[in-house]
């Protein structure tokens, strides 16, 4: 069981390091996050006066602390 969790600590680090590499160099290449990303994954951000919301309804509905955005809408970007 130890093992097993250090394992699955492993891989959602990797997950996550992968993730964050892909978010800082803006990638474009859905296959790369559908690689790492399970289906129905959305991304959620804190609200911010400097950030454009893709969806200002769905995001003021969920939450108004926060910003989500589908994997489709994040590859997009703000402006499409």
């Amino acid at each position: 069981e130890a093992q097993r969790n250090r394992e699955q600590r492993e891989v959602r680090f990797r997950v996550m390091e992968e993730f964050l590499k892909l978010r800082g160099r803006n990638e474009t290449n859905s296959a790369r996050w559908i690689a790492i990303l399970e289906e129905g994954f959305t991304f959620t951000l804190p609200r911010t006066t400097y950030r454009h919301i893709v969806d200002e309804d769905q995001s003021q509905a969920a939450d108004s602390n926060t910003s989500r955005a589908s994997l489709e809408q994040v590859l997009r970007g703000p402006d499409a």
